[in-house]
């Protein structure tokens, strides 16, 4: 497992810095992504329980998981099938695609107090230092704003468990020692915002 830690940086740096590394073409990706639209939804917004919306999020974040799904270094079975076999320009294109598209985020009504509880723990544990203002994102650190917030909290209690893995795990130490109730108002905050 450390070997993968190692490894897996160095493969995604090495990457970036090859010609491989091109830029995506949105429209290529949207005649690959059609297998992508069942859960994702045909534009990048999940309708589906803890799946992740992917309108608008940046291209490099996107591009960055599939590859570490497609290597093996992020363990999610379901995704597996999907990008087994195809290239680094497949994997570029739909993130093109998906970047593209306009985030139509459905939020739960707000909660008052979970939400200023999001809003104290957000600037406490500065998640805007790596997802950008707005939490946005920004280069391979996911959008936060608009996401599921079901989703969210799973991935947030994934990175608690250290169950969710790849090449960062600054995430883990972020949130280690949150109670449960704290990991929901982020969440709860995050979906919020707009």
């Amino acid at each position: 497992m450390t070997v993968l830690r190692i490894a897996a940086p160095l493969a995604v740096a090495l990457l970036l810095a090859s010609p491989a590394a091109a830029e995506g073409d949105a429209a290529r990706g949207k005649a690959k992504a059609e297998q992508c639209f069942g859960c994702h939804g045909e534009t990048g917004n999940s309708t589906m329980p803890n799946i992740p919306s992917l309108a608008q999020q940046p291209a490099a974040y996107t591009f960055f998981q599939l590859f570490l799904f497609r290597e093996k270094l992020r363990n999610v079975p379901t995704m597996t099938p999907f990008v087994e076999g195809r290239s680094d320009q497949d994997l570029e294109d739909f993130a093109a695609y998906f970047a593209g598209q306009k985030l139509e985020p459905d939020p739960e009504p707000r909660d008052d107090v979970r939400f200023q509880r999001g809003a104290e723990l957000s600037q406490r544990l500065r998640c805007a230092s790596c997802h950008g203002a707005g939490y946005v994102g920004q280069a391979q650190m996911a959008r936060l704003a608009g996401q599921r917030e079901d989703y969210t909290l799973m991935a947030l209690e994934q990175y608690q468990k250290n169950e969710r893995t790849g090449i960062d795990t600054n995430m883990t130490a972020v949130i280690y020692g949150l109670p449960a109730a704290d990991l929901a108002a982020l969440a709860h905050y995050m979906a919020q915002q707009k």
